[in-house]
């Protein structure tokens, strides 16, 4: 399969900016593209497209980039839609029960939200901040 416009620009920006910077195009960059190219998808439907785009990238030479699990691929997207980055359109019969929920961008959303990392936003980079968002968060909903 051939590489899409937007991920050759994603290649191209990588490639001029060389090891200067860490310029490892993130995932939300790819997640923004793949959106508007398709108009809308499922979470588990663009994380195959994204394993896709990393092993293309790979077979041209270039280093820096890692498959990513579906875990974390599913975490940055739940870190988009918190953001409202990403909203909910509908719902498909899925496998096993389990309806597929497709998502498109929002368009009402600044563009400069895009350039942010959510993940360092959010403080959500490490187990441990997780462990203490979910600590505060369980204190707020407890009732007295």
């Amino acid at each position: 399969m051939a590489l899409r416009n937007f991920e050759e620009e994603l290649i191209a920006y990588w490639r001029r900016m060389g090891r200067a910077v860490r310029t490892q195009p993130r995932t939300g960059v790819w997640i923004k593209g793949h959106l508007e190219d398709l108009g809308e998808d499922y979470c588990y439907g663009a994380w195959k497209f994204h394993q896709l785009f990393i092993r293309q990238v790979l077979a041209l030479g270039l280093k820096g980039l890692d498959e990513s699990t579906y875990q974390e691929f599913a975490l940055y997207w739940w870190l988009l839609k918190q953001e409202r980055l990403i909203i909910p359109t509908r719902k498909e019969p899925g496998f096993g029960g389990v309806p597929r929920q497709y998502y498109t961008l929002n368009k009402k959303a600044p563009e400069y939200m895009w350039e942010i990392n959510p993940r360092e936003e959010l403080h959500y980079t490490s187990k441990e901040s997780r462990r203490v968002y979910r600590r505060k968060r369980r204190r707020l909903t407890t009732h007295p």
